[in-house]
């Protein structure tokens, strides 16, 4: 009888122990994803043997969403927003998901991630090469649906203390069959980039109105006037809205003018450095 009882309860901390390693293909030690498994830019996603195979790469059923701040695409610098990442597959009874922020010029950290449930969800460092950005990620008990087919996740973000230019958000997310294997599990990914915003606080905005482009828009050349004080260097670059950088240019002194005509028509961010101040500002060239 003793040996009936024993086996009996060897085999409830068997299925227990199964039941805690499904969402992530076998890693006994692991309650979240890996870090630097977003799909941004340098990175993986699950979707890979030793973690979750079955299919490629958001060619489920399944539908991923990443919601900034109820559907807005703007931020402005040091406030926090809601963010909300939800992954609905028909009767799915575990999801797991990871999320980074990162600057699109720098491709470093953009702004803090911080968690609203610590027993759902935690935030980690990512390793080299992508130490210089962190994850949120979930817990085991962030693998549970909100719903039958439904999984969900709220967190906060914080924007950086100053302008930065373009942020994206990079989400991998998975729906898990729950047989303890990383076979047939399935893998999605989405991205969403935001905008500094052009409602500033009083004193950032008492700087930004003393810089202007102009003509805006433009089909040739812009002039560029500042704050800046004779023989104080300002330096100019010029990215697109990926926030690829397609040009750059010192200049001391309040003022000056840049030839554009090789630039295609499009919206462009010029961003301006004035000793420790930052700005960044909208430029549309048209071209005739």
């Amino acid at each position: 009888m003793k040996q009936i009882n024993m086996l009996f309860f060897l085999g409830l901390v068997g299925m227990a122990l199964v039941a805690f390693d499904t969402v992530h293909g076998g890693d006994m030690l692991s309650t979240g994803a890996p870090p630097a498994h977003t799909g941004a830019p340098g990175e993986q996603t699950c979707a890979r043997s030793g973690c979750h195979t079955g299919a490629a790469v958001n060619s489920g059923a399944g539908m991923l969403t990443l919601d900034f701040n109820q559907s807005a695409d703007e931020y402005v610098p040091g406030e926090a927003y809601e963010i909300k990442v939800s992954l609905d597959e028909i009767n799915v009874m575990r999801f797991g998901f990871e999320l980074t922020a990162i600057s699109d010029i720098t491709g470093d950290e953009a702004g803090s991630l911080v968690i609203t449930d610590s027993a759902r969800m935690q935030v980690i460092q990512g390793p080299a090469p992508n130490d210089g950005r962190t994850y949120i990620t979930y817990r085991f008990a962030g693998t549970e649906p909100v719903a039958l087919g439904k999984g969900e996740w709220i967190f906060n973000w914080i924007a950086p203390q100053t302008d930065i230019g373009p942020v994206s958000f990079y989400l991998a997310a998975v729906s898990a069959n729950d047989d303890a294997t990383d076979d047939g599990d399935l893998t999605y990914t989405t991205s969403t980039t935001i905008l500094p915003s052009t409602v500033l606080g009083v004193e950032s905005e008492r700087f930004v109105n003393a810089i202007s482009l102009y003509p805006n828009p433009t089909i040739d050349v812009i002039n560029i006037d500042t704050y800046a004080n004779p023989g104080q260097r300002v330096s100019v670059s010029i990215h697109t809205l990926s926030g690829k950088k397609v040009g750059d240019f010192d200049f001391d002194g309040c003022c000056s003018n840049l030839n554009v005509d090789g630039y295609e028509s499009g919206v462009y961010f010029v961003k301006m450095a004035i000793d420790d101040r930052m700005f960044s500002q909208r430029l549309l060239i048209l071209k005739e």
